[in-house]
């Protein structure tokens, strides 16, 4: 479990005068479950998942993987290993000069034996299409592309957790939807939670809970369906829901 315990967070401007970030936020990620956060822009979505796997530190409170807290230094290592990470951008991410290099690189890293590390990139460039780009190099794969390669360099090392900070914000509608329902297959298959960051209320409809995150705060959480349906409410903060309950709400239903 990913436990959040009243965490706070707070970036400094250029005067080095603290902006609050979040404010007191308290929640869990079980695993196997499928989150999705939604929040205005500058709400703490992106702060509080790079909370989750100990890329930022809360100044107060704290986050629990598992057991092992990410304030401790020498449980970060582990904690990555659990929780993995997807940006926006998998340029910002992407580091080997092949596919497969890219594969294999977070592997080298676990230490893994040659075999099991080559069985697992077969594994991967197999489950996400990748096979005939083994030895291109990432920089000629279409924006998709990447991101896919971005998940599977990821689930190489067999995280529980994946979190998606906005993966598909900049993908047109067709490498969006690959990539969502790559997410659904996994998470059919039992094989990981996944907490997803999105401006896309479609997306966050196929998660099992949804958070909403408003100045910093937990505005929200529950069923997607049911959050979606406080039209007046999302709106109020900056948030529409999916076109369908919009109309049916127009329309008094």
């Amino acid at each position: 479990m990913i436990g959040i315990e009243d965490i706070h967070f707070s970036y400094r401007d250029e005067h080095g005068i603290p902006r609050p970030v979040l404010n007191g936020i308290s929640l869990n990620i079980e695993p196997g479950e499928a989150v999705a956060i939604m929040g205005a822009n500058g709400s703490g979505k992106s702060t509080l998942v790079k909370c989750c796997n100990g890329l930022l530190l809360p100044g107060k409170g704290r986050v629990v993987v598992d057991g092992l807290v990410t304030a401790d230094e020498q449980s970060l290592a582990a904690i990555r290993r659990r929780v993995g990470m997807i940006f926006q951008n998998p340029d910002n991410q992407i580091v080997s000069t092949t596919v497969e290099r890219e594969i294999a690189f977070g592997l080298e890293n676990l230490g893994l034996p040659y075999e099991e590390m080559h069985a697992r990139v077969d594994e991967m460039l197999r489950r996400f299409d990748l096979t005939p780009f083994r030895l291109k190099s990432p920089h000629y794969l279409s924006g998709g592309e990447k991101q896919r390669l971005a998940l599977a360099a990821v689930l190489a090392m067999r995280p529980r957790y994946v979190i998606l900070d906005e993966p598909t914000s900049l993908l047109d509608p067709q490498h969006r939807r690959q990539i969502i329902d790559l997410l659904l297959k996994l998470h059919h298959e039992g094989e990981i939670a996944w907490i997803l960051v999105t401006q896309f209320p479609e997306e966050a409809l196929l998660a099992g809970r949804l958070i909403i995150l408003e100045q910093g705060r937990l505005f929200r959480a529950g069923k997607p369906a049911d959050l979606f349906a406080e039209v007046d409410e999302l709106l109020a903060i900056g948030l529409e829901p999916p076109l369908s309950f919009y109309l049916d709400h127009l329309a008094g239903g």
